[in-house]
């Protein structure tokens, strides 16, 4: 029993008792071919390579030689790609012990984020674009986790609001590819050193964005064993700028009316910005759940705003 390897001519030699028995064997190509044999496709594209000319339906082995495309689909006719990557790639079908191929070259589409990384800061909104979607092909965003809300979406853009610090990935799926954006929520500034000192309060603002702040200070103390209500020891009127990376320590007086081992004390600060609204809290001891009509919720040692 003999198996057709290529194409041409062979001769099969049997040596019987001194005598040759020959016989002269001629190899014809089978004429199973992909189609085509050569593809161009973008990324997020769909392919359907056919198998030609299998008219004894032997079996169809199908396999793919990187992750630059995926297999959906598959048969003894034809198997169907999608383009996942740019590169090349070679569609593989293993028919009858040889292997039938389509060289496969897939471009990117150009379509991305804008930004792909991006910071934001607490208190906030701001958008993302999708770039050259030219075609115009639906895009459905999400996000990983709870750190950011979409305010709204379309087809070009999306708009986030920050909710806790942390980061986040963005994902517009466009044509069935995924395209990222790594979004990381920062802390406008932070409340540190809040100090109770005889008669008097201190506490330092630190700037932990790029650019100049302008804020309104205050400073609230509670009696617990008395009334519980918040009263308003200072509030500034004037704006105080802090630089990038700066801070600015402020020192309070009071009476001496409040029993320090009963006092709840909290410092307060709020931007001065229309296009950045950021409220934070800081205290020492138990501080009253309401400041004016606005209700924090904590993480241990810090108050926001809502």
């Amino acid at each position: 029993k003999v198996k057709g390897i290529k194409k041409g001519k062979a001769t099969i030699i049997a040596t019987i008792s001194g005598n040759e028995y020959k016989c002269h064997v001629k190899v014809e190509p089978d004429g199973i071919v992909t189609n085509p044999k050569k593809a161009s496709v973008f990324i997020g594209d769909k392919l359907s390579v056919k198998l030609l000319k299998n008219k004894k339906n032997h079996k169809v082995t199908w396999s793919v030689s990187n992750d630059c495309i995926s297999l959906l689909s598959f048969s003894k006719k034809k198997a169907v790609i999608q383009a996942l990557k740019p590169g090349k790639v070679k569609l593989i079908a293993r028919i009858h012990g040889k292997n039938r191929k389509c060289v496969i070259t897939v471009k990117d589409d150009g379509i991305v984020t804008d930004p792909t990384e991006k910071s934001l800061y607490m208190g906030e909104s701001s958008t993302v674009k999708i770039l050259n979607n030219t075609k115009k092909y639906k895009v459905k965003w999400s996000i990983d986790n709870d750190n950011v809300k979409i305010l709204s979406s379309s087809k070009k853009k999306i708009e986030l609001q920050p909710l806790k610090v942390g980061t986040t990935t963005l994902i517009a799926r466009v044509h069935g590819i995924d395209r990222i954006c790594k979004v990381s929520v920062k802390e406008v500034a932070s409340i540190k050193n809040l100090k109770y000192l005889t008669r008097s309060v201190s506490f330092t603002v630190t700037n932990n964005t790029e650019d100049d702040i302008k804020i309104n200070p205050s400073c609230f103390v509670a009696d617990r064993n008395k009334t519980g209500k918040a009263i308003l020891v200072y509030s500034s009127t004037t704006s105080r700028v802090i630089s990038s990376g700066s801070s600015r320590t402020y020192t309070y007086n009071m009476s001496s009316d409040y029993d320090p081992n009963s006092m709840g004390i909290m410092a307060v600060f709020e931007t001065v910005d229309e296009n950045l609204k950021y409220d934070k809290y800081a205290y020492i001891n138990n501080p009253v759940t309401k400041v004016n009509g606005l209700k924090p919720f904590t993480d241990d040692s810090d108050y926001y705003l809502k």
